[in-house]
């Protein structure tokens, strides 16, 4: 798995990129909730850190890295992003979700909670995604929303996007600030 993000000037986020099983390492001492820009190493077994305002391609894949994320871990199975002042021009590519040993693979179950961030109960099934957050956007078994999401799609979309493996239980929500968000934005999650 890779996520890639972000956090304010004054803070400095990496990412640790490799093969094999992941560890998620924490380098501040701030507890959870973290408000601003933790400085995180997502490792992904032997690699090396890549400062997070440089382009990064991987598997043919280009991940366009901006500011404006931080990203805090508050358990063992779950890991919450959360999007704090992203300002960005042109279309970017925010995550990339990659096979982890064939362990991770989200594209299960899906929960959305609303903008107060409580959780509806019922899992939503491949492509209701798309009558919630805006026209032009589908879910696939790749789980890719559409190239380009203007800011206005968000007014009404829900703030988490909960993906759940059901093979392995794990949890990862994926929360979205909308009245920070400037110009447009690409989300991808692909395996």
């Amino acid at each position: 798995m890779l996520i890639a993000g972000t956090g304010f000037s004054q803070h400095r986020t990496y990412l640790k990129a490799g093969l094999g099983a992941t560890t998620l390492q924490d380098f501040t001492d701030t507890p959870y909730p973290v408000q601003y820009s933790p400085i995180l190493s997502y490792q992904l077994g032997v690699g090396h850190r890549i400062p997070l305002t440089e382009r990064l391609s991987l598997r043919g894949e280009v991940v366009y890295l901006t500011k404006g994320y931080t990203f805090s871990h508050y358990n063992a199975d779950r890991v919450q992003f959360h999007c704090i002042g992203l300002s960005v021009v042109g279309a970017v590519k925010l995550f990339d979700f990659l096979e982890l040993e064939g362990g991770l693979m989200p594209n299960r179950a899906l929960m959305i909670s609303n903008q107060n961030g409580s959780f509806h109960n019922t899992p939503y099934r491949m492509g209701d995604l798309a009558l919630l957050v805006g026209a032009g956007i589908r879910l696939s078994d790749r789980i890719s929303l559409a190239p380009t999401l203007q800011y206005g799609l968000f007014r009404a979309a829900p703030t988490l996007i909960s993906f759940t493996d059901e093979d392995t239980n794990t949890l990862v929500n994926i929360s979205l600030r909308q009245h920070h968000l400037q110009g447009m934005l690409s989300v991808r999650y692909m395996l």
